[in-house]
This record gives structure tokens, sequence and C-alpha cells, in this order.
């Protein structure tokens, strides 16, 4: 067996499609040569370019690995294969580390497996090797799963300088990926106390809604319209009054009242969002047959506002709401983008409707307006500007605080946008090109939005030249919204009613935060007590076991994805300074201790009031099915 035989057997076990692209001889084709040092050792040329050391690679490649900042890091990212010195000498220091290496021409790849035996450094199952000029989507994908907090990058100069473009486009998909985290942390610092207690106090709208999973494929192949607030849906409200009569309309909570106001009722309304002031938009909302969809940490005032509207749920995207679920229905999960509008779209591509269209889904500012006309955004904003701060310098200063930048429009055109604005676009094109061998299209109605790749501007026009289909909709969705009425009565007066269920699994759910708190309690205080022990005598032998207990408590338990939610930030903190012993690792426990001590105490407090509530219920479920049963009984029927 040759050398290259050899490495390629063990690069299959992991990557069978690389191995065999490597087969191919037109890999054979590239601009690498391979020379030798004096030593013997063999070192590359590519384009032109050493790779590596000319004279000591091995030696290069040790220093490179030998950097302190790799052993800090969480991932490892390897711009170049190159013959692979770099890569062994990281992958055999930092073994723990997820190791992404990115090499866009196969020939570098195959040109090191018949020069180097590199058996174990393939075999590793920390290694991912992304090759080929379209691995850079597979670099998104693989970012995304490893969701690396503090990665390091380290560049071959000659690869990078060669395929500039292509490691260019790696970069980009790397600060994607960096600012869509740095929001994730900072959207669960802010909102995390308000998910669970929103989430609680929509206890029995949880027990008593359908899943969107009700939905899936019900209007295949009906166009549907994704309505979102952007500028141009000003000038295309004429336009969706003639779409209407051929397309499902699916609105976004921002959108919505301009729709209604123009006499355009939506079939579905999109809301997501926690807070009390996304919930003005809806203020004075009359549109009795639209269904919202929701999830169950959206704000508690949505649902009271639109009790009689039908309603279905997505699955939660929280540890919490996952856990209550299990008592339920399958809800069916929908794609979450950091914007209402993606969930919106991703809701479309579920009811299986295609093509799907988008109006005012702008991703950006055509003209420099920031909304359309009469949503709640510009209402507010000529309700408290004034003389001091008129209208423009607000739009100004809205458009300022996003982070400004340019980008494509679809007409080609240049388009201000924002940092928020690109994360969602990036959002988009990365949901088509992954789901490219899904026959549905997609097409946005306006050439003055953002250029969206896989999403081209269509005119009104045409998308509205299909057949009326709205009779089929409207009794299509009379039959589902009927059907859930009954189910949801059904299920109310049935002795395993999700109520009960839900009520059940909230009290094992507090007997065990119970259980958890004293632990906790005594570790805290263990930690307080060996503090003081050790600022005594540093030398003092400390009884930690108190400690081992607590943390053995927390990850045995089931819950701990609940208990842990709220405590990212305290975690983050700890875990960002540098290793320590002594007093300041005791410290730092017991600040976790207290985090997770809070967390555990906050959400046992809301549990509590929400069992009660349940509990309630199902007494009145109780009593009117004892009713029930006594007025079919048999004296009754005597008479």
């Amino acid at each position: 067996m040759t050398l290259f035989e050899r490495n390629t057997a063990a690069l299959s076990s992991a990557y069978p499609v690389l191995a065999s692209q490597l087969q191919v001889a037109e890999c054979a084709k590239s601009a690498i040569e391979i020379h030798r040092t004096p030593e013997g050792v063999p070192t590359a040329k590519y384009r032109g370019r050493w790779l590596h050391s000319s004279r000591a690679p091995q030696r290069e490649a040790a220093r490179v690995a030998a950097d302190p900042a790799l052993s800090a890091a969480d991932c490892i990212i390897c711009y170049g294969f190159g013959l692979g010195y770099h890569i062994e000498e990281i992958a055999a220091r930092q073994p723990d580390t997820p190791l992404v290496v990115l090499e866009p021409d196969l020939g570098v790849l195959r040109a090191a497996l018949e020069t180097r035996e590199l058996q174990s450094v393939l075999a590793s199952e920390r290694l991912w090797l992304l090759g080929g000029v379209e691995a850079v989507s597979a670099f998104a994908s693989t970012l995304s799963a490893l969701r690396p907090r503090r990665p390091e990058v380290r560049r071959l100069q000659a690869a990078v300088a060669a395929d500039g473009e292509f490691f260019a486009r790696a970069d980009e998909a790397l600060a994607r990926h960096g600012s869509r985290e740095e929001i994730n942390r900072n959207t669960l610092k802010r909102f995390g106390r308000l998910w669970v207690r929103n989430l609680v106090g929509n206890i029995e709208v949880v027990a008593d809604s359908p899943g969107i999973s009700r939905l899936i494929d019900q209007f295949k192949h009906v166009p549907a319209v994704v309505c979102a607030a952007g500028p141009t849906l000003d000038e295309l409200l004429p336009w969706l009054a003639v779409l209407r009569e051929r397309a499902i309309i699916v609105a976004v909570d921002t959108s919505i009242v301009p729709l209604v106001r123009a006499g355009i009722a939506p079939d579905f309304l999109v809301t997501v969002d926690p807070q009390y002031w996304n919930t003005r938009h809806l203020d004075r909302l009359q549109s009795p047959r639209t269904a919202l969809i929701s999830e169950s940490a959206t704000h508690p005032r949505v649902f009271r506002m639109l009790s009689e509207n039908p309603r279905y749920l997505c699955s939660s995207l929280f540890p919490l709401g996952q856990y209550l679920e299990r008592a339920l229905e399958p809800r069916g999960t929908l794609g979450a983008g950091g914007s209402v509008a993606t969930s919106a779209w991703d809701f479309a591509r579920t009811l299986g409707c295609d093509p799907v269209y988008t109006a005012g889904l702008d991703l950006g500012f055509p003209g420099h307006a920031t909304h359309c006309r009469g949503s709640y955004f510009e209402e507010l904003a000529h309700g408290f500007c004034d003389r001091l701060m008129p209208v423009e310098r607000y739009a100004a200063q809205y458009l300022w605080d996003g982070g400004p930048r340019t980008t494509e429009a679809a007409d080609g055109g240049r388009l201000l946008s924002d940092r928020r604005m690109l994360l969602y676009r990036w959002w988009f094109e990365a949901q088509i090109e992954n789901t490219a061998d899904n026959s549905q299209q997609y097409f946005s109605l306006s050439a003055r939005s953002a250029a969206v790749s896989g999403m081209p501007p269509i005119e009104p026009g045409r998308a509205a030249a299909g057949p009326p289909v709205r009779a089929s909709i409207d009794a299509t969705l009379d039959r589902l919204h009927a059907h859930n009425r009954h189910d949801t009565a059904t299920n109310a007066a049935g002795r395993e009613s999700p109520v009960r269920r839900l009520a059940e699994d909230l009290g094992a759910l507090i007997e065990e935060l119970h259980a958890l708190d004293g632990v906790l309690s005594e570790a805290v205080a263990a930690t307080a007590d060996a503090i003081a022990r050790f600022e005594l005598d540093p030398k003092s032998k400390l009884d930690l076991s108190q400690l081992d207990r607590a943390d053995r408590a927390i990850t045995a338990s089931e819950r701990r994805e609940i208990i842990g939610f709220l405590i990212h930030e305290a975690a983050e903190e700890i875990f960002a300074e540098s290793a320590a012993g002594g007093e300041t690792a005791l410290r730092n426990s017991q600040r976790l201790y207290r985090a997770l001590l809070d967390s555990i105490r906050y959400h046992a407090l809301l549990f509590e009031q929400a069992r009660e509530r349940l509990r309630s219920r199902v007494g009145a479920e109780s009593a009117s099915l004892a009713r029930s049963s006594a007025g079919h009984g048999p004296e009754e029927q005597g008479d």
C-alpha cells in the first residue's frame, strides 16, 4: 500500500466524500511544488511562495503550536493545510480543542497525502477538515455546530495570498459567527429572566394551544407573501390586495396594522418578542380571522389581546419551554435568525407554500426611511418628537445606532443598511443555500430591497398573474381552526388533560429545585468556611466534600439546563478569568453556587405560582366533568 493509499484510508473513515474527491486525477494538477530541505525533509512552494520554512518546517511548526494563545482557545482554525506540519503540532499540543482546517485547493491536500505520513492527525476526532472551493459554506455550518467563543486563527501566508478571495469569504463567515454569538449573549443577559417570567405567565396558553406541526404542508404549492414593515411595503399595498386572492398572507407584528388599515386581512400573524413595547404594534388591531403564530415566551399581553383569534405555538427555544412541552403534542420548530421576519418566512416554508414572496423585507433603508407608514415605530416617532428632536433627527439617530454601512440592492445599486440587517440577510442566504434541493422558490417583490442570494426580485404584476385561490384557502383555514377548537375543548374535558399533565410536571420540577436549594445552600456555606480557613492558614487542609456533593447533584440533574439558563453572565465572568488556585478558586466557586442558588429560587417561586393556577384549572375541569357525567346518569335518563 502506497503512502497516499494509507493516508486516504485514514481520511475516508471520517471524510469519505473528500477522500473520493482526492482520488480524481485532476486533483494532482496543482500549483504546489515539493522540495527537500538540506536535511532531506519535504517542504513546499505554492504558486511561487514557500508554504513552510525552506530549511526547518518542523521547527517552524513547533513555534506556531507553542503560542500560549492557542491554549486559551476553544477552537483553533487553520487557513491552509500545506504539508500538514502545523496541523500535526497543534493537534498534538491541544488534543482536546477542535481543530478546523480550510484548504480550497484539493491538489494541495493530495500532495500532502502523497508526501508525508499523516494518518494519526487525519484520524483525529477533533479534526474538522474542509476541502475544496465550496468549503466556506461547510465552514459556516461547522461554526454553527461548534459555537466557539474564543476561536484562534492561524494562517499559512502563502496559501492566503494565493487564494485571497476564498479566505476573505472565510473571514466574513467567522465575523458573522462572532457577531451572532455576541448578539445571542447580550440578548440572553437582557431577556433571560423575562423569557422565564413570560413563559410561566403563559402556562395556561401553553396547555391550551395546538402546535404549528398541525399546519405543516397544509398549503403545498400555494403562493405565500411574507409582509414585513420596511419602507417598500407602502408602494406594494395595492398589489397585496390583489395578491391576497392568490396567496396566503403572512404578516409580522410590525406590519399587520398597516395591512389591516389598507383592507388586507392577513391569514397569519407571527409575533415572538418577549417585550411589552413590542405588543404595542397590535394596539387597536381588529382582524378576528387572522391566526396567531407565536412562542411560549412571548409577552402575555399578546395572548390577552388576541384571545379570540385562532392560535398555534411553535417549539420553545429555551430549556424550560422544551421541558414543559414534553407533556404536550409536538409543536414544530421555526427558524430563528434574530428577527421576527426570519420566523415568519420560515413559517411560510413550513406551510409548504411555493413560491414564497416577501414584501417590505428590505433589510436596509430605501430612501433612508426606516419603516412603512402607519407602523407603530413611525407613529411613536411622531408622538414624542418636537422642535428639539425632529422626526428627521430621530430617524438619523436610529440609522446611526445600528452601525450603518452600504450593501448591494436587488436592482444592482447601493442601499444603506446596518450590521443587524446584514446578519438577517446572511441568515436568509444560509437557509436558502442549505435547502438547495428544495423545490420551493423565493422572490422579493421590491428591487429596492437588499440583494439576497437565492431571492431575486420579481415584478409584483408577474406574481399576481396566478389564478385566484382565496376560496380554497379560506375553506382549508376554516377546517383547521374548527378542528383545533374541537380538540382543545375535548382535551379540557378529559381526565388526562394537558393542564393536569403540566401541573404534575411542574410539581416534580419544584420538588427537585427544593432539594437542590438545600445542597447549594450548604455548598455556599462550605465555601465561605473554606475561604475563612484559607485566609487564616493557606496551608491548612480544607474539607471540600460538600462542594463535590453539590457538583454531583447539579451534573446529575436532568433539569440542569433549566437551572443554568440564567447564570451565563456569572459563568462567563468566572471562566474568563485566568486559571487560579487557592482563595481565588474558592471565591469563584462561591460565586457560581450563589448564581445557581439565585436561579433555582427565582424559578421555584414562579413555578409554585403557576402550579397553583393550573391546579385551579384542574379542579374546575374535574367539576365540569363530574356535572357532565351526572347529567347523563341513569336517574336523569329515567326522567
